[in-house]
């Protein structure tokens, strides 16, 4: 199965606050506006979809990714307004880590198998190339074996054509 990788994006601004040109101050930005409109989308949105691709993650053993680009304003906000989305982060963190190691234990065995595979094909092709020289060898050793058979029988059948002319030549001289 093909691994699938979601990209996304995230970012919330800042909310400025209505003021004056009679304002004196440098706090331009609705902190409260900011922190409630943090709290709600986190509550909707940031922490049912995080829990949501947690559970994929783990359910389709990391062959379902995602990724995150987060905007550093964003940050900001979750790190002073919403512990909980910054333990899920650190959980999805956790879990990419823990994913990251056993595809590098995955790859390091798939490595070592392909080597012991492409050593399996190297012997094999030479026991392979060993046969064929062990059945040409045995095919040579059948038709050697039955030539010195035959010459065998032949020698046999010479020596005794030749003990038979010995013994009729002793009997002529006695």
């Amino acid at each position: 199965m093909a691994s699938v990788c979601f990209y996304f994006q995230v970012h919330q601004p800042y909310r400025i606050r209505p003021f004056t040109v009679f304002d004196t101050g440098t706090d331009y930005f609705d902190d409260f506006k900011n922190a409630e409109i943090i709290r709600k989308v986190a509550k909707k949105c940031y922490l049912p979809s995080n829990s949501l691709l947690l559970e994929l993650i783990e359910k389709y053993d990391g062959r379902f990714r995602i990724s995150y680009s987060i905007t550093g304003v964003l940050l900001e906000q979750l790190q002073v307004k919403h512990k909980a989305l910054t333990q899920q982060a650190g959980a999805l963190l956790e879990e990419n880590t823990k994913l990251k190691d056993e595809n590098k234990e995955l790859k390091s065995t798939l490595d070592g198998t392909e080597n012991s595979l492409q050593k399996l094909d190297t012997d094999y092709k030479e026991l392979k190339a060993g046969s064929a020289e062990f059945l040409s060898l045995k095919t040579k050793f059948k038709q050697v074996s039955e030539q010195l058979a035959e010459q065998t029988n032949k020698a046999d059948t010479l020596e005794k054509d030749l003990s038979k002319v010995e013994l009729n030549q002793y009997i002529k001289w006695f």
